[in-house]
């Protein structure tokens, strides 16, 4: 039994077989549910990159005293603000707000995807140069 969200093992059996052989392993590996803080001491932390989808922090592991980079992916999928007039009719604003939860749903499933596929190539290839993925911790979803 996974912690993991539907969403999330929704979007993992959308992804190829190569790419899902390689990620079971590393889920496995948080048999149990975790949160950032638990995890990680943040107090200190440093901003050392953005992408699209995610920040990198240098942060403490609590239990080994390691120094990590942690990528925080932001799967929340913000909405703007009311997108209603009042003299739009109740149909118009109820075709509104189902095409909205579609572009967030979307949104959040493709930062899913793209964690989790950045997760399988740093499986496919370690290397030196490249940061190995040692936990996958979803808040917030």
């Amino acid at each position: 039994e996974s912690h993991f969200s539907a969403e999330v093992l929704e979007v993992l059996g959308a992804l190829d077989a190569t790419s899902r052989a390689r990620l079971v392993p590393l889920l496995s590996r948080n048999a149990s549910p975790s949160s950032f803080t638990d995890t990680y001491d943040a107090t200190n932390a440093r901003r050392i990159g953005k992408g699209g989808f995610s920040v990198v922090y240098a942060v403490t592991h609590k239990e080994t005293g390691e120094v990590c980079a942690a990528k925080v992916v932001n799967i929340r999928g913000t909405g703007g603000g009311d997108a209603f007039d009042s003299g739009d009719d109740a149909e118009r604003k109820k075709e509104t707000q189902e095409t909205e939860t579609k572009r967030v749903t979307t949104a959040r499933r493709d930062a899913i995807r793209a964690a989790l596929c950045e997760a399988a190539v740093g499986a496919a290839a370690p290397s030196d140069t490249v940061c190995a993925f040692k936990a996958l911790i979803i808040e917030n979803t």
